[in-house]
């Protein structure tokens, strides 16, 4: 049977089996980007947040706007960057990969970069 070789860590030069990072370094680096972001409190995840966002979740079925999978996240449709509010009316159910990908478009422009043309507001 042959063995995998070893490849270094991309942090510290280790060898790893993983082949990405070594165990301290991974550690390490996740200790430093939560510093990085803050407790979720200071990052705006009260618990008036979690109440808004299962509320919405509820009043969407669970539905993502975007493609109709399962949702688990709320979505601001007029990013919070761009002047966007946590009111019910700019909160839409969304799936993780939907809201990963939109990022800091608008509903319409997302909904338009795949295709499915824009809102009718």
């Amino acid at each position: 049977m042959a063995t995998r070789s070893a490849k270094p860590c991309l942090s510290c030069g280790k060898p790893t089996r993983a082949g990405s990072r070594c165990d301290p370094c991974r550690r390490t680096g996740v200790r430093e980007r939560s510093r990085e972001r803050g407790t979720r409190y200071e990052q705006g995840y009260t618990n008036d947040w979690l109440a808004l966002r299962n509320w919405i979740l509820m009043r969407d079925g669970y539905r993502c706007y975007y493609c109709g999978a399962l949702a688990t996240t709320a979505d601001h449709m007029l990013p919070k960057v761009r002047g966007g509010l946590s009111t019910l009316e700019n909160l839409v159910a969304a799936c993780v990969p939907c809201n990963s990908a939109k990022r800091d478009k608008t509903a319409d422009e997302f909904l338009r970069s795949k295709g499915r043309g824009g809102l009718n507001l």
